[in-house]
């Protein structure tokens, strides 16, 4: 797992429990430094988490605080995986992480505009 220094303000938290919220979410990560936003992400059809979100700080000394105990958070008893996050038009095409085509073959995300990434 990369921990070492970085550029980005922001964090990538996967693995969040079913019923996670963004209070909960920023209730925990604002330990770590000043947040600036805070996302779990929803499906737009249901409303339900889709297990993941997004801690925006207002440095990167945050997140570098955050990505030197990798190993150690938890949400409600639930390890989560965070990870720096990157900006979608850095991401490599084709590369590790999935990119616009993931998914696309059931029929979703195509044509949307956003990838179809966490599609599973």
């Amino acid at each position: 797992m990369d921990t070492g220094l970085g550029t980005s303000k922001k964090i990538f938290v996967g693995g969040l429990p079913q019923n996670c919220s963004e209070q909960v979410l920023s209730n925990y990560f604002c330990q770590y430094g000043t947040i600036v936003d805070s996302v779990v992400m929803k499906d737009r059809e249901t409303g339900n988490s889709r297990g993941f979100g997004f801690i925006t700080y207002d440095s990167t000394d945050a997140v570098d605080m955050v990505m030197r105990q990798y190993e150690d958070h938890k949400i409600e008893q639930k390890w989560v995986e965070v990870k720096r996050a990157v900006a979608r038009e850095d991401m490599p095409a084709g590369g590790e992480g999935g990119g616009p085509s993931k998914g696309a073959g059931k029929g979703k995300g195509r044509d949307r505009g956003s990838p179809a990434r966490g599609d599973r």
